[in-house]
């Protein structure tokens, strides 16, 4: 891992890019996903500068990159991801169809069908929302949530909306990001006293906002 934060990024037709430091990944109007910059997992590997086009994957709507892996969501609602050399997009085995995906520095995390949350990877914080402190390549669903309709993420954190305008996040809370009023890691989803009536939530680093 680098340190870089995981940050979600929603790209249409290839004109709405979000970037981390010294790596970047677009998605053209055909839905292929292409990969440029630092050569690690994301960028598949190869020498600095690109892009490199993301084998197998020509039906992206939505991709999340992090530290060492980055995911995307494609139109049937499989979340696909890739990492080293390659690169080429494998589905990860027992996620149910998502029609959101976020990505956490060393997890990611998906919104079911079901308006349920289900992640994978480590989990020393909370960062998959499950109670006990594992971190393996199974897949487990976010402990007391229910009803989310959006999630994003940080570097260790993440959260969802639900359809009550309520804000529901787990994982590290180190400077209270939160938003519980306390600086305790949580290990299931809590829900937020101090943001209320939320129509929308942005997660990056150890921040989170909401409006």
């Amino acid at each position: 891992a680098t340190g870089v934060p995981w940050m979600a990024m929603e790209l249409l037709d290839g004109e709405d890019l979000s970037r981390l430091i010294d790596r970047r990944g677009a998605m053209g109007a055909d839905e292929t996903v292409q990969c440029w910059g630092l050569g690690d997992a994301t960028a598949g590997g190869a020498a600095p500068g690109g892009p490199t086009l993301v084998a197998g994957l020509v039906d992206a709507r939505q991709v999340a990159v992090g530290a060492g892996l980055a995911c995307a969501l494609r139109e049937t609602g499989a979340v696909t991801c890739w990492a080293g050399s390659g690169p080429a997009a494998e589905p990860f085995p027992g996620l149910p169809a998502a029609r959101d995906v976020c990505a956490l520095r060393d997890a990611v995390c998906a919104l079911r069908d079901d308006g349920r949350v289900s992640c994978f990877g480590r989990n020393e914080r909370g960062q998959r929302g499950l109670m006990v402190a594992a971190d393996d390549r199974g897949v487990s669903e976010v402990d007391g949530l229910t009803g989310a309709i959006a999630l994003s993420a940080g570097s260790e954190h993440a959260c969802a909306l639900d359809g009550a305008a309520a804000l529901w996040c787990w994982g590290a809370n180190g400077y209270g990001q939160l938003m519980l009023g306390n600086v305790a890691d949580t290990f299931r989803a809590a829900r937020s006293d101090f943001a209320r009536d939320v129509t929308a939530a942005s997660a990056g680093g150890d921040t989170t906002f909401a409006r």
